[in-house]
């Protein structure tokens, strides 16, 4: 696993997300252990005072495709599904919409347009990291502050903190839709982020996609 994860990264950007009082729901893709070999969903729930056991948590899972949060806080009763722990989901519910409480954030994903289930090549990587700054930039020369960028392996992320009601009539898909409007012959802004229970992927977890050439 320590191949696999970068542990203070990973409890440094969850530390940055998320707030004291917040649940949130940790859910590993194609997940493969030791007692169940075959690829299926791992997933747990977490209070913020918790952050700092995740490392340890999923430590059993010796490969995965991605490892992902509700990046939205979610409703506390769900920490009794799975307390501070990740295990198996089999047929347990996994966070939906109507969990989660509050938007706390506008997502701008920035993905290389190429054959699904491939990875980026480097070239097309740094065209998604510089529409990335393009947005940014665009919008700080709006009066928006800096959002908080992140690498996601194969693209480049921008979160914007906001605050709006679950139900924001639609305004966090509109606001993506104008965005997406920049969206070039080799790079998608990808405007199906904008559900209130959205996973997004953890820094410093390793991003599978494709084998490598």
């Amino acid at each position: 696993m320590s191949k696999l994860v970068h542990a203070e990264k990973l409890m440094s950007a969850l530390k940055l997300w998320f707030q004291a009082g917040d649940v949130f729901e940790i859910r590993v893709l194609d997940a493969v252990t030791r007692a169940y070999q075959r690829p299926h969903i791992e997933s747990g729930y977490f209070e913020y005072d918790a952050i700092d056991m995740i490392p340890n948590a999923i430590s059993h899972i010796n490969a995965f495709k991605g490892i992902y949060v509700t990046i939205n806080p979610l409703n506390p009763d769900l920490l009794c599904r799975a307390v501070n722990r990740v295990r198996a989901a089999g047929r347990e519910p996994t966070a939906s919409d109507a969990d989660v409480i509050r938007r706390r954030w506008l997502l701008v994903d920035c993905d290389p347009k190429r054959t699904s289930g491939i990875p980026s090549n480097d070239a097309e990587h740094e065209l998604a990291r510089q529409k990335a700054i393009e947005i940014r930039d665009g919008f700080q020369s709006m009066g928006w502050p800096d959002p908080i960028m992140t690498d996601s392996g194969n693209g480049a992320q921008l979160m914007y903190r906001i605050d709006l009601p679950t139900d924001d009539k639609n305004l966090v898909h509109n606001v993506l839709k104008r965005i997406a409007a920049v969206s070039s012959d080799a790079v998608d802004v990808d405007v199906t982020v904008h559900n209130p229970a959205r996973i997004w992927r953890c820094p410093g977890t390793m991003n599978a996609k494709g084998d490598s050439t």
